[in-house]
């Protein structure tokens, strides 16, 4: 039998082409998707940094990690490997945002957002350069960084941006489709400890904005500068956590 024919084959063939429609941006689109995230992460932030206790601004918050990662592992799989340089950058951003994280009264001991991405790009960078050798010294730098990752999802965050990046980089199919569904599971893992509303939320909310923004507004240009994102995580953690003193 000819993999054509095979049914097995036709599913995959099928989802994969749907999930190529979900995940191919224009600039303009990608620069939607973020400023989204960015919505739903100061309405989470708020929430959260003035004693607000909203659930739906939770809830909406749920769907910022997920979007982000995306956006992130889309821009890595630009480059044949991931750039040190751009490592360097992340790692210097997460350090600065720490300075607000603390400002806005969250745990000092626990290191923001930025430090899973700069993690986590790290990791698979060490596994990139080197090969399977180095995989107990990428394993050892993410397990040295679960201790402080309580405000940053854990290990499940640096898994699902993980298999983001590999959904975006690999060109098999089956591999493609396998990684996929292994990410949505890491997504709805992401809130899994914060109930079953806040777990689905992570999954549904991220899909029905890519689902929208990745069928319109392809006429849209780019309109944020490089490296907005850490600058505004940074400098907005800080101005809300002023604010809230």
């Amino acid at each position: 039998m000819r993999a054509e024919d095979n049914p097995f084959f036709s599913l995959v063939v099928v989802a994969d082409c749907w999930l190529q429609r979900l995940l191919i941006w224009t600039p303009g689109q990608t620069d939607l998707i973020k400023t989204v995230a960015l919505v739903l992460m100061v309405a989470d932030h708020v929430s959260l940094l003035f004693g607000l206790n909203s659930e739906w601004l939770r809830l909406a918050g749920r769907g910022a990690f997920p979007l982000f990662g995306l956006v992130w592992a889309m821009n890595l799989a630009r480059h044949p490997t991931v750039r040190q340089r751009s490592l360097n950058r992340l790692w210097l951003w997460a350090v600065v945002a720490q300075g607000g994280w603390i400002l806005a009264g969250l745990r000092p001991d626990a290191g923001n957002i930025l430090f899973a991405f700069a993690v986590s790009g790290q990791a698979l960078r060490l596994m990139q350069k080197h090969g399977p050798r180095v995989w107990p010294l990428s394993l050892m730098l993410v397990l040295v960084w679960l201790p402080f990752s309580a405000g940053s999802y854990g290990l499940a965050g640096v898994l699902m941006l993980l298999l983001a990046c590999g959904v975006f980089m690999t060109a098999r199919r089956t591999t493609r489709t396998g990684l996929a569904c292994c990410l949505a599971l890491t997504m709805l893992a992401l809130n899994a400890g914060d109930g079953a509303a806040m777990s689905i939320a992570g999954l549904i909310i991220p899909g029905v904005v890519l689902t929208v923004l990745s069928r319109t507004c392809r006429l849209v240009p780019r309109f944020w500068p490089r490296e907005f994102f850490p600058l505004f995580y940074a400098a907005h953690l800080a101005v809300l956590g002023l604010i809230a003193l």
